[in-house]
């Protein structure tokens, strides 16, 4: 029975090794969905009577990565003027842009079921002519116009064939470039695309950790490891605003084609004691943003107020809203960082501050990602800690609503596998008194039964002469045949 069990039950389990290594399954699904963030940073319309700003241009490696020249832009749509500047291209505008959805005096979405299913292009040439291309290759649908008598319904037939013979449905063009659609207290944001490639990274394929799962090195696994993404990064000199710890926090207000939130310019924490690190300070209270917990009676923690100095978010693509709400912000992706200290003292110097505390003007990094990036199981068995912010305590926080700090309790926390082999679990020994004490008894019951195994034997014999009979062997003793 070993040997069935041995060949059988015996495998390898890769199902948890797979959920933080493996995107074989994933990744082509993971590549179409991110080429639709990497379309809405580089796909744009392109009228320099409309739109003051230009088109992105794709990296020179980028078909290395997502296997074609240019992103999978929609359809292009071109119209052509002897000038683009003329009162009469302007009547064609008044034609073109209301068919795609586009209002032809700023060039923002004007009508959401029309807006984002095709790319709008103005080029000077000869006659005023309507031209459609795909991914570069000339289509053959074309519509010459009369300025001085356009039917727009003919613009509006043309555009929609062309919409939905070659659009993707799936994807919507946002109502700007997305390098183009942060901001961040009411001034624009400029981001630039900055490409992750994992494949210099030893953990980009399989192949480790080499001590669990043996195979060379050379044997890795293609398509395991995560696919390059796209990010767009960019920073902004902002203005702060003074932190006066008897008023509220002041914020920053955020924009994203259209959405708007608001972000805290400060953060007040309060530094973990060591006592609470060594997990004898239970019930400790805190709030981790606004700092509005208490901090303890004696008011003696040490509380440090930061500025902010980053903002990571997630937006998502979701085309059945329609091309005014299809690009939408993750906001449990929303991720700040405070990281210029400016201020450090006791809740009690806190609270008796009479000077303001200010950042002046600083800049503030940004980076905009894709919420299908794929994102590698993290979990704090491999490196990380969690914090557990509990609630806080109304009666001090009402004492001192704005001079409270952040106290966290640290947690350990063990995610395994349920089909991991479970060893042989036996009572611990308390310590090395409990081997002498074994090694002692065990050498008395040794010492102690075999002398008694040789005493028994000498019994039988004397009780067998008493009775005048041989020994209990007799039988197989020469000497004694014939009995």
């Amino acid at each position: 029975m070993r040997l069935p069990q041995l060949l059988v039950i015996n495998v390898e389990d890769q199902d948890f090794r797979d959920m933080l290594f493996d995107y074989r399954i994933t990744r082509p699904g993971i590549d179409h969905q991110h080429k639709h963030f990497v379309s809405g940073h580089y796909c744009c319309h392109l009228d320099t009577a409309v739109y003051s700003y230009s088109c992105p241009r794709p990296p020179s490696n980028f078909s290395a990565y997502w296997g074609s020249d240019s992103p999978p832009c929609p359809p292009t749509v071109q119209f052509t003027c002897p000038d683009l500047t003329s009162g009469a291209c302007n009547k064609v505008r008044a034609a073109v842009y209301p068919a795609a959805g586009l209002d032809p005096a700023s060039g923002h979405v004007a009508n959401c079921s029309r807006a984002g299913r095709v790319l709008l292009r103005a080029r000077p040439g000869s006659g005023y002519r309507l031209t459609a291309s795909v991914h570069g290759s000339q289509l053959s649908q074309q519509l010459v116009l009369d300025p001085n008598s356009i039917d727009t319904g003919q613009v509006d037939a043309f555009m929609a064939q062309v919409a939905a013979a070659h659009s993707d449905a799936m994807f919507l063009l946002p109502s700007e470039p997305l390098g183009r659609s942060f901001r961040l207290g009411g001034a624009l944001v400029p981001l630039q695309a900055a490409l992750t490639d994992p494949a210099g990274d030893k953990f980009g394929e399989f192949g480790w950790p080499w001590e669990l799962w043996p195979w060379p090195p050379s044997a890795s696994c293609s398509d395991t490891g995560t696919p390059a993404v796209l990010r767009l990064q960019g920073s902004i000199k902002a203005h702060f605003a003074a932190f006066d710890p008897s008023k509220a926090l002041p914020h920053f207000p955020v924009a994203f084609l259209g959405k708007a939130l608001s972000v805290p310019q400060y953060q007040q924490q309060q530094q973990q004691q060591q006592q609470q690190q060594e997990g004898a300070a239970a019930g400790a209270v805190g709030s981790a943003t606004s700092g509005t917990a208490a901090a303890g009676g004696d008011g003696s923690a040490m509380v440090v107020v930061s500025a902010l100095t980053g903002i990571n978010i997630s937006v998502g693509l979701l085309p059945q809203l329609g091309g005014c709400q299809a690009w939408q912000l993750h906001r449990p992706g929303l991720r700040l960082e405070y990281g210029r200290e400016l201020w450090r003292g006791t809740v009690q110097e806190l609270a008796a501050l009479r000077k303001p505390v200010t950042a002046g003007s600083q800049l503030v990094t940004v980076t905009l990602a894709d919420v299908t990036e794929p994102q590698p199981l993290a979990l704090p068995r491999y490196g990380g800690e969690l914090y557990v912010y509990v609630a806080a305590d109304t009666t001090a926080a009402a004492a001192a609503p704005a001079v409270a700090a952040a106290a966290a309790a640290l947690v350990t926390v063990t995610l395994a596998d349920v089909t991991e082999p479970q060893p042989l679990a036996l009572p611990r020994y308390g310590g090395e008194l409990y081997v002498y004490v074994a090694l002692v008894l065990g050498g008395v019951w040794m010492f102690s039964t075999v002398p008694l195994i040789v005493m028994f034997g000498v019994v039988l014999i004397n009780v067998q002469r008493n009775r005048g009979l041989p020994i209990f062997l007799y039988r197989y003793m020469r000497k004694y045949r014939g009995w």
